[in-house]
C-alpha cells in the first residue's frame, strides 16, 4: 500500500525494525500457542481481503517464525541499499509462501534474489553487527507504546495501528498536503 500511496503522494517513509514477540524462541512456534485458531483464522481472513487491490497472497500461515534474524538481515539490506527489495522478498517469503524467515537458509537465499552476497549476510548475522539497530528500534516502539505492527508515524497525526484501509491514509496524507 505504501508503494501505491507513493504515486500520489510525496513520501519518504522509513521503516524501523521491531520484534513484536521477542520471546519466540529462535525455532519459531506454532501460531495457535500464542492465538486461539480463531483469532488466527479471523487475523488472515482479514489480511486477504485487505490486500486484494495490491496484488498480494496470504498463505496459510500456522507458523510464527523468530524475526530477530530477518530484521538484522534487513539493516545489512539497508546499509547495502537494498532495503526495500529485501523488505518485500521477506514479506512475500513469509505471508505469500510461509516460509521460516527465522531460518537463515531462506534469508540467503532472499539475499541472492536481490542481488545481495549471502554469504557476506551470514558474516553480518554471525557478528550481530546490526543487533543494536534492532535492539534500539524495539526499545524506541516500547517507549511509544507500539504493540502491532505495522503502525503508522504520519508528521504529528496520531498513529495508524495495523492493516488500515487505503482511504484512512490517504486522508492523513491530504490533510498534511492541504497544511501546506
Amino acid at each position: 500500500m505504501v508503494d501505491t500511496l507513493k504515486k500520489d503522494f510525496d513520501i519518504k517513509d522509513i521503516w524501523v525494525p521491531h520484534e513484536i514477540h521477542p520471546e519466540t524462541p529462535p525455532q519459531g512456534r506454532a501460531m495457535n500457542e500464542l492465538f486461539s485458531q480463531f483469532d488466527v483464522d479471523h487475523m488472515l481472513a482479514e489480511c486477504r481481503r485487505r490486500v486484494l487491490p495490491y496484488d498480494l497472497k496470504f498463505g496459510a500461515l500456522t507458523w510464527l517464525s523468530n524475526s530477530h534474524s530477518s530484521l538484522e538481515a534487513a539493516e545489512y539490506a539497508r546499509e547495502n541499499g537494498h532495503y526495500d527489495a529485501f523488505h518485500h522478498a521477506v514479506f512475500k517469503a513469509y505471508f505469500s509462501e510461509t516460509h521460516d524467515i527465522g531460518d537463515r537458509r531462506v534469508l540467503q537465499g532472499i539475499a541472492k534474489q536481490i542481488g545481495l552476497d549471502p554469504q557476506e549476510l551470514e558474516k553480518a548475522l554471525n557478528t550481530g553487527i546490526h543487533s543494536n539497530r534492532v535492539a534500539q528500534g524495539t526499545m524506541e516502539a516500547r517507549k511509544r507504546g507500539i504493540t502491532a505492527v505495522p503502525t503508522f508515524f504520519i508528521e504529528d497525526l496520531p498513529p495508524i495501528i495495523g492493516a488500515a484501509p487505503e482511504n484512512r491514509f490517504r486522508s492523513a496524507l491530504q490533510s498534511i498536503e492541504e497544511r501546506k
